[in-house]
């Protein structure tokens, strides 16, 4: 080995790697090189797929949901190099955009903790990392956040200092969840999860420093379609599982839900196969088993005592089609819930460049859990 790049740190050797690749090729010929990567044709490019350098696909993963989508991959060209200046996004904690925030440090005034055990799916532990002010003088009010990844992908570690971090500044208590995905399980596993982690937070409430009665859940895109589901089945029995401390409810007193799937029928028609995220999460005869789909779709379950929604979707997304949310908003509507539902104009899938979308989440969980 040649002795000068012994004494050269790997993390500057892969960031030098990275910034070859991404100059390396003008922007369509980087995106045909990124789809090159896609192994089972799904249009989408995992963390495992992809065959480049670490740090370009954290660059080029804008919402961190560990894959790239058909519109991540067209964008890659317009990506900035590492270490240029990042002024763009809205600024939002919880603004998965391109241009947001990089990742803050944790400060002095917020505890983080790790890998903390809320259930048991599929024979192994079930986890979930939380922030907290380090300072509370009453129980607070809690947001559960499911990251997204075509239920296929992602961690719960993808929001945690990037999104979460001044929600628990503010005095949120924040917790981040993970979940089956579809390479262990099939659905219901990951709705069954998701509830098992609201009864954990709920039956050791005093434990934690939260009020039980002030629980929002929130989620991006995959995470949208298992939260909006946590919203709408607080009452069916069927879907709590068996991940621990049973008979505490799993219901939530708020929804906020980006750009989540609901009636898994009326995706896109390079969604509707087997091999497409969706299929990889229902099984079966996908798309043709109707039942199969309903038995997924938060619409099905929506009942006159679920929550308050917010339901905000981009018009130019190519993932999940606007129709999805707006379907779910009016069965709440007709149901006579309370939901918001914002259509973004130029949006795609995977954030929100318009700042409008923090502030209207920031709002609506303020007037929700707070009272404000």
């Amino acid at each position: 080995m040649n002795p000068r790049l012994t004494s050269v740190p790997i993390p500057l050797i892969l960031l030098v790697l990275s910034c070859h690749l991404a100059t390396a090729f003008p922007q369509s010929s980087l995106a045909e090189r990124i789809r090159k990567d896609d192994a089972d044709g799904d249009g989408i490019v995992t963390r495992a797929e992809f065959k480049g350098p670490p740090p370009l696909f954290q660059r080029l993963d804008v919402n961190g949901d560990g894959r790239l989508s058909p519109d991540e991959i067209d964008a890659a060209g317009k990506q900035r190099p590492p270490g240029a200046s990042n002024t763009g996004g809205s600024g939002d904690p919880f603004d998965q955009t391109k241009g947001a925030p990089p990742p803050r440090k944790i400060p002095v005034s917020v505890i983080l903790t790790r890998a903390i055990a809320y259930g048991s799916g599929g024979g192994k532990p079930l986890l979930m990392d939380t922030l907290k002010p380090k300072e509370a003088s009453k129980p607070l009010a809690a947001i559960v956040f499911i990251h997204g990844g075509g239920w296929q992908s992602g961690s719960r570690e993808q929001p945690l200092l990037g999104q979460l971090m001044t929600y628990a500044e503010a005095g949120f208590f924040c917790a981040s969840i993970d979940y089956r995905l579809t390479g262990e399980a099939i659905y219901p596993a990951q709705i069954e999860d998701c509830k098992a982690a609201i009864r954990h937070l709920r039956a050791n409430a005093k434990a934690y420093g939260i009020d039980p009665d002030r629980m929002a859940v929130w989620g991006s895109s995959a995470g949208g379609h298992l939260a909006a589901l946590v919203g709408t089945t607080a009452d069916i029995a069927e879907l709590e599982g068996s991940g621990g401390n049973p008979g505490v409810s799993s219901r939530v007193a708020a929804v906020v839900d980006w750009f989540g799937p609901t009636d898994l029928g009326l995706s896109y028609a390079g969604h509707l196969s087997p091999a497409s995220p969706e299929g990889k999460l229902l099984g079966g005869d996908f798309p043709n088993d109707k039942d199969r789909i309903q038995r997924a779709n938060p619409i099905a379950y929506a009942s006159a005592d679920d929550p308050p929604f917010l339901i905000l979707h981009g018009d130019a997304d190519t993932v999940v089609p606007p129709l999805m949310g707006q379907r779910l908003h009016e069965a709440l509507l007709a149901k006579g819930v309370s939901s918001t539902y914002r259509l973004f104009p130029g949006e795609k899938h995977g954030g929100f460049r318009d700042p409008v979308a923090g502030q209207m989440t920031r709002e609506f969980l303020a007037k929700v859990l707070l009272g404000k």
